[in-house]
């Protein structure tokens, strides 16, 4: 029991950073310049900011743009493509 209340708050911990981190309690348009700057880097925060525009109506950031998020998600998968295919007779291995 010991060991589940101590993963239960280092889970809420990180959920709770995670949330800060992604600007789900606050919009991008409430932070200063260079906060801004630095979670628009989050592909998380460009959907974030487009779901509140389309489902509350809000004024969006200008450089916000759904083009990030998806070329990021590609990126990834290209990326993970090729590291199953360098890895491919290992991974069938097991």
């Amino acid at each position: 029991k010991k060991n589940n209340s101590v993963s239960l708050v280092g889970f809420g911990t990180f959920s709770v950073g995670m949330m800060f981190l992604c600007a789900v309690m606050h919009p991008l348009s409430e932070l200063p310049t260079k906060a801004s700057y630095a979670l628009s880097w989050n592909p998380i925060v460009h959907i974030e900011e487009k779901l509140r525009e389309y489902g509350l109506g809000m004024e969006p950031d200008p450089n916000i743009t759904l083009a990030y998020p998806m070329g990021f998600a590609l990126t990834m998968l290209f990326l993970g493509f090729v590291a199953y295919y360098a890895n491919r007779f290992r991974v069938l291995e097991r």
